[in-house]
């Protein structure tokens, strides 16, 4: 009898394909992270052939992989957004601060675009690192969600300077 669960097709995860559902989409999310997980777990040859041969895995266990993932996605992605706000209410109190000492916070735009674009800079490369810093890693270090906390901080690291440079360069 077929399963009612579609196949699963092991791929690893690519870096924009993944960051894109990761934002935007849950189900493909957790599809591709359950493909990234079955291409991990089959990757020793007696796994690969039993997989080939089609008595690696039933329907429950590939739902099983994408209700897991579907998980992670969702305490990844609340523990992404929790630490963009942390990180801009530590800004906002700075700025509270330093206009609370007597100097208050004054930009005129254009001039100080530069500031401004230094200031997004370290935001972004600070809330990379935290993303990257706050993850529970697996025995492998190669589950979906390690992957994809290594690919947030990656790039939310290079957006923070490349705004810090453009902020230093105007």
């Amino acid at each position: 009898m077929p399963s009612p669960v579609p196949p699963v097709v092991p791929k690893r995860l690519s870096t924009f394909p993944t960051l894109w559902a990761f934002l935007f989409s849950r189900q493909r999310f957790a599809n591709m992270a359950a493909a990234h997980d079955l291409a991990i777990i089959i990757q020793p040859a007696d796994q690969l052939a039993r997989y080939n041969a089609g008595a690696w895995s039933t329907g429950t266990e590939l739902e099983a992989m994408r209700q897991a993932s579907l998980a992670r996605l969702l305490r990844t992605r609340s523990q992404f957004w929790r630490s963009g706000l942390a990180i801009v209410g530590v800004f906002m109190l700075l700025v509270i601060m330093y206009s609370g000492l007597g100097r208050p916070l004054e930009l005129v735009f254009p001039d100080d675009m530069g500031k401004v674009l230094a200031a997004l800079g370290a935001i972004f490369a600070t809330w990379g690192s935290v993303i990257q810093l706050t993850g529970v890693e697996s025995w492998s270090g190669e589950s979906a969600d390690e992957k994809l906390r290594s690919m947030l901080f990656q790039t939310m690291f290079v957006l923070g300077g490349a705004f810090a440079l453009i902020g230093v360069l105007w």
